[in-house]
């Protein structure tokens, strides 16, 4: 029973995670715009992505303008924020990677990372789905 019970909590975990990732799947390209234009980005957008370099980077650093160079790269090149979601494998995603995202958006809430697009909440709750359902 009790195994049965683990199955389902592994099934509910991963379609979180599909689920959130789909909705960052479907943002366009464009979408980005608003935080290309940022000079300098609030910090709670800073760590959204950051996080996302973290978690989803083969080679990843938790730097901003690392995160920031997946930002900007064009949807077709491997290194893009697309792209990288697109391939996101939650197994292979290690317990320091975890831990070192969740101490970075432990104090941020969704209204933090909202400004003036949804976009980047969309990539918070990605973030916050792997967070809340990998457990290593």
């Amino acid at each position: 029973m009790r195994e049965k019970a683990n199955e389902s909590s592994v099934e509910t975990n991963a379609n979180a995670i599909e689920v959130a990732r789909s909705a960052c799947l479907d943002l366009r390209h464009r979408d980005l715009n608003m935080v290309r234009t940022f000079s300098k980005p609030p910090e709670a957008i800073k760590k959204v992505y950051i996080a996302l370099h973290i978690l989803c980077s083969e080679h990843y650093s938790p730097d901003w303008q690392d995160a920031k160079k997946m930002v900007f790269c064009s949807p077709e090149n491997e290194g893009s924020i697309h792209s990288l979601i697109r391939k996101f494998d939650g197994s292979r995603v290690g317990r320091e990677r975890v831990d070192a995202v969740r101490q970075l958006i432990q104090d941020l809430k969704e209204r933090d990372v909202y400004v003036k697009e949804e976009y980047s909440v969309v990539y918070y709750r990605f973030v916050r789905a792997v967070c809340d359902n990998t457990h290593c």
